[in-house]
Order: structure tokens, then C-alpha cells, then sequence
């Protein structure tokens, strides 16, 4: 994969008859073999979001007979635009339980305008509405964690595919983005690390169970092996460099 990443890095060199490729080559390597962060520069930006898609390391997990086929792990190079940092990140696809993604207005330059047609000026806005449609679904039931942008809610009561799933998305205000991207990739992705540059970055923080709806075994046992302990895991390395050292589907996902 390194070698992959430098082959293109070459190529990019020659199309943008660029110096800046030169030196970012050299903190990209650094940075993916090590998980250390590095700041970029603003023409460095187009090079590196094309590096990302293009290069992304990905492992599926197969746990044995009747084992999740659906969970999917996802590490590429991030860059965030808004603080000009990047390092590597790590994300998690899940094919059957539907995630909703509530983006908010609480973040700094972290959302776009699409991105929060629903009007919603904080988490009490959201809760309100979120306690009606609780109360017009007795079916429902939803684990929901705090995100430094917002919520994030997985369905406890639902395995669904994200196209089928795509009313009941957008009827919840998740981002309209995100529900395209679900629906492209036929994955409900989560972020697992934090963003590069952003302070104090928990990830997702679970709240509570919401709904009376029936939990279903395989969802809740997904969620929170694949999700909720893999951030906890992250957050409790300290560093970049300590998660690049925690092992196991760390090791598989190095580049």
C-alpha cells in the first residue's frame, strides 16, 4: 500500500508539474506508518483528497459460521479541511443496522447548510422531535450517542439495507449526505477515530437506550463490539501513535 501511495504521489508530481508533492510525499509516509498527524497546506489540499479515495485499506470480518459477514473496517489517510491536518482514520461499515447520522449547528465549521435543513439549533431541539416519533412507534428503539457535531443513532429494532432504509432516514433528519453516501456504498460507515486537528474529539459518546421497540440480539452485539468498544479502545490509547501500536485489526489495517 505504501509503495502504491508514493507510485501516486509520482504521477500526481508530474500531471501538476507541482513542488509541493516533493514534500508532502515524505510526511504521508511518515504519517501512515506511524499514525502521526501532520499540517497541510492549501495546495496540497486537491492532492491529498484524491489520495484518500484512491487509497483506502480495507478488512472484512468473517468471525466463523453464522459470524458478522456485514462489518466491514475501513482505514484511508483523512484530511480535515477545516483545521489542515490529516492523519490516518478508521471507520466501520455495517450493511444491516441502519445508523442515522443528525448533524447540528454545535461544532465549529463543521457542517454544511444541506446538511441541516432541519432546523435544529441543539440537542433539546432534536430530542423534542425525537420524543414524538418515539411515541408515534412503539416498534422503535434507537441507542443514541453524542457526537462533537451532533447525534448518532443506531437501530436496535430494524435490519435493513440503506436503501430500503432511506425514507425512514430522512423522515429522522440524518444527513442528507450521508444517506446518499450509505446508499452509494450500501454501508451505514461510522467514524471509529478522531478527527485530525480537532480537540478534545470523543467521537461518539453513548447516551441511553431510547424506545420501547423489541432490541435485536444481533444489533445490539454488533454495535457495541464493532462500534462502541473499538472507540473506547482509541480513546484510551491517548495518541495517534499509541492506536498505531494497539495490535490486532490495527495490524490488518496498516498500510
Amino acid at each position: 500500500m505504501v509503495a502504491g501511495v508514493i507510485s501516486f504521489l509520482a504521477r500526481r508530481a508530474v500531471e501538476t508539474s507541482s513542488k509541493h508533492v516533493a514534500a508532502l510525499s515524505k510526511k504521508t509516509i511518515q504519517s501512515l506508518t506511524t499514525g502521526t498527524p501532520f499540517k497541510f497546506t492549501a495546495a496540497e489540499t486537491s492532492t491529498l483528497r484524491k489520495l484518500s479515495k484512491e487509497y483506502q485499506k480495507k478488512v472484512h470480518i468473517q468471525s466463523g459460521k453464522g459470524g458478522p459477514k456485514n462489518i466491514e473496517f475501513r482505514r484511508e489517510l483523512g484530511p480535515n479541511q477545516y483545521t489542515n491536518t490529516a492523519q490516518p482514520m478508521l471507520y466501520m461499515g455495517n450493511k444491516r443496522v441502519p445508523m442515522l447520522d443528525i448533524d447540528l449547528p454545535i461544532g465549529v465549521n463543521s457542517h454544511l447548510g444541506i446538511q441541516m435543513r432541519h432546523g435544529f439549533k441543539n440537542k433539546s431541539d432534536f430530542m423534542k422531535f425525537f420524543e414524538g416519533h418515539l411515541k408515534n412507534d412503539p416498534n422503535a428503539a434507537y441507542r443514541l450517542y453524542d457526537t462533537p457535531g451532533g447525534i448518532r443513532l443506531w437501530d436496535m429494532a430494524n435490519r435493513s439495507t440503506p436503501l430500503r432504509y432511506s425514507r425512514t432516514s430522512a423522515r429522522m433528519h440524518s444527513d442528507p449526505l450521508y444517506i446518499g453516501k450509505s446508499i452509494q456504498e450500501n454501508k451505514y460507515w461510522s467514524r471509529l477515530s478522531p478527527k485530525p486537528g480537532r480537540k478534545d474529539d470523543f467521537v461518539a459518546k453513548f447516551d441511553d437506550l431510547y424506545g420501547d421497540g423489541t432490541v435485536l440480539p444481533k444489533n445490539l452485539g454488533e454495535t457495541k463490539k464493532f462500534h462502541d468498544a473499538i472507540i473506547d479502545k482509541i480513546n484510551d490509547a491517548g495518541s495517534p501513535q499509541e492506536v498505531a501500536r494497539l495490535g490486532g485489526l490495527f495490524d490488518l489495517l496498516k498500510f
